[in-house]
């Protein structure tokens, strides 16, 4: 039995003095060495971290701007382009009609809730018209609407943006009063019109 309290005190002692026992200190870097790991580690660190991105506003649109050249010339490219889908309309050519349309008309126009709330119309209803589709509301709403556009009257143009025009006809009333009546909100895409309302 001594044999054994013996071991175990031998076992503690030994124990205890490797826990006293201290490690040394690692040496500390020289000072160049640690301003190197330093500059090292902020360079990683700017790395990782996404930089900001600039963004400018663009100027204002100023429609003052504008020459009377280029109000001119526009009004008539605007003039021929819905001469142009008029006679689209007045035969009744939907692929061609579709085809000058912005995607936003498109899903806004063609969308399920737009088609239903028309359907819903007193004329519609009493012509029994149903809507499913962009080409329904081409046949029942704009053929009837627009076939009988006459652009050879007074069009004019409103500029919103370098690219972008309200087109509107100017018609006189019976009792002399001038009339803006809206046609469309057109945008130049790659020297092209599209309509987007």
């Amino acid at each position: 039995m001594d044999i054994y309290k013996s071991k175990v005190i031998l076992a503690l002692l030994i124990f205890s003095s490797i826990l006293s026992c201290k490690s040394t200190p690692e040496a500390a870097p020289p000072p160049e060495k640690e301003e190197q790991v330093q500059a090292e580690a902020q360079i990683s660190a700017a790395a990782e971290e996404p930089e900001e991105e600039i963004i400018t506003e663009p100027a204002p649109f100023d429609p003052s701007k504008i020459t009377v050249e280029q109000h001119s010339q526009t009004r008539e490219e605007v003039r021929r382009f819905i001469d142009n889908v008029n006679l689209l309309i007045r035969n009744r050519n939907f692929r061609q009609w579709e085809a000058v349309l912005s995607p936003h008309y498109i899903e806004i126009t063609a969308s399920a809730e737009n088609l239903q709330r028309i359907s819903e119309t007193v004329i519609m209803r009493n012509n029994r018209i149903v809507l499913r589709t962009l080409e329904d509301y081409f046949l029942h709403v704009v053929v009837p609407s627009r076939a009988s556009v006459n652009t050879q009257e007074n069009i004019d143009i409103e500029f919103l943006s370098e690219n972008r025009v309200q087109a509107f006809s100017i018609r006189v009333t019976n009792t002399g009063v001038e009339q803006h009546v809206m046609l469309y909100e057109l945008e130049k895409i790659d020297n092209s019109w599209t309509i987007l309302n």
